[in-house]
Formats: C-alpha cells, structure tokens, sequence
C-alpha cells in the first residue's frame, strides 16, 4: 500500500473514533442528568414525609402536653358533684320543711256517740237531722257470697229524716249491731232484703233502708244498734231487746 493510501485509510479511522466518542459522552451526560433528577425526586419525597411526620409528632405533643395526666390516687374516694347528691328528705322545695315518715304522728279521731236511746225512740244527731228504727226483728238472714253465712240475723228497717238546709250524702251510711256481750253481727248483703240507703236526702225530706245483720241468739236478748252518716256527725245508739 503506498503511502497516499495509508493516510487517507488512517483518516476514516480517525472520524470513526471521534463519531464513537461523542456517542459514548452523550450517553453519559443522558444518564448522568437521568441520575440528577431521580434525585431530586426523591429527596423532594423524603422531605416532604419528614416534614408530614414531624407536623404530627409536634401535633401529639402539643396534645399530650396540653392534657396533663394525674396520678391516681387508690386510698382517695371521689367527691359527687351537687347535682348527683342524694335529696334531702327534710328538705323542701317549696319552702316548707318535708318530714319524714317515722316522724308524722296521726291522732286517732274520737268517735263521739250520743246517749243511748230505745230501740223505738229517736236520735237526733244535733243539726236537725234525726234516725229512728222503724223496724227491728228476728229473722233467718240469707248469707250469699265469699264469707256471707246464713242464720240467725236481725232485720233493722232504718228511717232518716232530714230538717236541716243542706242536703245529707246517704252513701256513707253505717249500720252495726252488737249483742249483749259485745259480739259483732254481721251485714248480710247478699240477702235479697238488705236494701240500704244511697244518693242525697234532700231537706225536709225523708228516706228509709232495710238492713239483715246477722247475729246468733247466743249473745243475748239485748242489743246495740248503731248509726252514723259521716264523720264529722255523732253516732246514734239505740239499745233493747228484740222480740222473736
């Protein structure tokens, strides 16, 4: 090969060369900017979740430090508040005191009777109105129902007589019978004779009522009847024997 040959062979090598060379840098520079802004990537993410875990860290302790924590006490019983103490029995909320239970004391009411009268007189219990037996015999009484026996019993035909102004309830009207030792008889309601008084006796009016009460003939000849009408008003007693 001569020598013009040679030289111009070299020359295309050397263009070969220079062609690689800038490839291969250009490829570098490619991955080396490549590197750069993955970096950047991920140093921007890292600071930014530091940043989220530090702003929380600080948020708790702020809360923690905020909210202190006391110690408790075992040996130390906790105070009610006002509103979730037991009431005051003695206390009152309208300005009058509340006793208790144990402390009202009821006074038995005293049952006032009048003198005792005839069975066939009457009583008048002192504001113009008046009781008489119109009626007072022996018969065989009827028991019906739970604890009602038959026998022996006392038919009493009671008649009241109202003088006074004001009108007189009927419907509290009692009538008992005692014998002679002071057994009670018993009001035979279920006997069809017993038909006793009930409503208002209007003044001046007067109104009767049937009553079986039964009572062996064993306790005596003699017996109590008594009468009352409401409990501000004496009783009437009628007293004698009652024939057969």
């Amino acid at each position: 090969m001569d020598a013009s040959g040679l030289r111009e062979r070299l020359g295309r090598r050397g263009s070969l060369l220079v062609v690689v060379a800038l490839a291969v840098c250009a490829l570098a520079g490619g991955l080396w900017w490549a590197h750069v802004l993955s970096g950047t990537s991920l140093a921007t993410g890292a600071g930014a979740t530091q940043g989220t875990t530090a702003g929380s860290t600080a948020t708790a302790g702020a809360t923690a430090t905020s909210t202190p924590t006391t110690p408790a006490d075992a040996s130390a019983t906790p105070n009610p508040s006002p509103s979730a103490a037991a009431p005051d029995p003695s206390a009152s909320t309208v300005g009058s005191p509340v006793l208790n239970p144990d402390q009202i004391t009821v006074a038995p009411r005293d049952v006032v009777e009048l003198p005792a009268v005839p069975l066939t007189a009457s009583a008048n219990f002192g504001n113009s109105v008046s009781a008489r037996l119109a009626r007072s015999e022996r018969v065989d009484g009827v028991g019906k129902g739970s604890g009602q026996i038959s026998g022996p019993s006392v038919l009493v035909t009671l008649e009241l007589t109202n003088g006074s102004s004001a009108p007189v309830d009927l419907d509290y009207i009692v009538v008992n019978l005692f014998g002679s030792d002071g057994a009670p008889g018993q009001t035979l309601w279920g006997d069809d004779r017993t038909k006793p008084l009930s409503g208002t006796l209007a003044p001046g009016q007067t109104r009767s009522g049937d009553f079986v009460l039964r009572l062996p003939a064993s306790h005596g000849p003699t017996v109590t009847i008594t009468v009352s009408y409401g409990a501000d008003t004496p009783t009437a007693v009628f007293s004698g024997d009652v024939a057969a």
